[in-house]
């Protein structure tokens, strides 16, 4: 879900060697950025010219008279020296190094270890320094360290993202924290628009496709407006776009909720009334709340009426998807496709809606 979502940009080629393995969380992510980041290294570090002063008994470069009158008068041997040397010890290497060395600290399993102590080897020449958020908007890419773009923008969340960082003696706790209303919302999202759209002959819109669409705003024409954004927009490719009609009783709203809903529980009020506001300004016949599947959750469908209690002919459908799968395979991917083709051809009203689990 991670690796689909964006929050770890990393191939699938990067993952084969340990899918089968139970890997906690955090080694499992570790692995993932050493086991590329080895790869990446190995082809070549990252070098640039780094201008360096030394006083040494070699001439290289270009004297420093100030320097060599005030530290050498007495050392005619010595020469106090500025030149440019091409070397790995770049801002970006730096970086690989601090975040190979707060991995090794938090990581328990030899199957991550080894793979980070072998990028620390490789950066045996990087200079341990400290490394801060200002570190990272420093660094430029050309053609040259592109390749490394993805691993450094991984290194970025560690050091910008991780919370908390305790350490008491020798023992240091470390967490990476997601957001997992915004990684489940990406991920339904990307893979719909991957493995589902294409087959079924639709078109997305994910969050309204960047367009504004309002609920309401303040008559003074100030700020403060309330702006709808459903996670999807979901409508045949051969009608013409929800957002430039009034009423398209063949598309569909998805909005996702990364939350526990078991049997017996509705949706809370407040993402029954967010559906219904989706229902009414795009004016959908569906829409669908979509959770996670835990044990013992049930299908339910509610039907909108209007002010004489009469049916409107507008629906708002709970449905889950089956999240507990090895989606590094193949098969769980196809599993988790035909499942979310029917959920969305259900709510295209191409099938009847299934009413179990």
């Amino acid at each position: 879900m991670l690796q689909v979502a964006g929050v770890l940009k990393f191939r699938d080629r990067a993952t084969a060697d340990f899918r089968d393995s139970e890997l906690p969380i955090l080694d499992a992510v570790g692995r993932t950025f050493a086991v590329r980041l080895q790869r990446e290294l190995l082809r070549g570090l990252d070098s640039s010219y780094i201008r360096l002063e030394e006083n040494s008994p070699r001439f290289r470069g270009k004297l420093l008279i100030p320097k060599q009158v005030r530290y050498n008068a007495a050392h005619r041997e010595r020469f106090f020296c500025r030149s440019d040397e091409f070397l790995p010890d770049t801002r970006m290497n730096r970086v690989f190094k601090a975040v190979c060395h707060r991995l090794l600290d938090v990581t328990t399993r030899p199957a991550t270890q080894e793979p980070l102590r072998h990028c620390l080897l490789l950066l045996n020449d990087v200079t341990n320094a400290p490394i801060g958020r200002e570190v990272f908007d420093t660094v430029v890419f050309d053609r040259q360290n592109e390749r490394f773009k993805d691993l450094f923008e991984f290194c970025r969340w560690v050091i910008e993202g991780r919370s908390p960082a305790l350490q008491a003696g020798r023992r240091t706790s470390f967490s990476l924290l997601f957001n997992m209303n915004a990684v489940f919302e990406t991920f339904v999202a990307e893979f719909l628009r991957r493995r589902v759209a294409p087959e079924i002959g639709c078109r997305m819109l994910a969050q309204s496709s960047g367009r504004p669409v309002w609920l309401m705003k303040p008559r003074d024409g100030g700020r403060g407006g309330v702006r709808l954004r459903p996670d999807v927009l979901i409508e045949g490719s051969n009608t013409s776009s929800i957002l430039d009609r009034e009423r398209n009783d063949t598309a569909l709203v998805l909005d996702t909720k990364w939350k526990k809903l078991e049997d017996r529980k509705r949706p809370s009020n407040a993402d029954l009334y967010q559906l219904y506001a989706y229902l009414q300004r795009f004016g959908t016949a569906r829409s669908i709340l979509l959770y996670p599947r835990v044990v013992n959750s049930r299908c339910r469908d509610f039907d909108i009426i209007d002010s004489e209690g009469q049916e409107t002919g507008q629906r708002i459908a709970v449905r889950f998807v089956n999240l507990d799968r090895d989606l590094g395979t193949n098969a769980a991917r196809a599993e988790l496709a035909d499942e979310l083709k029917g959920i969305v051809a259900s709510g295209l009203g191409r099938c009847r809606p299934s009413e179990s689990a």
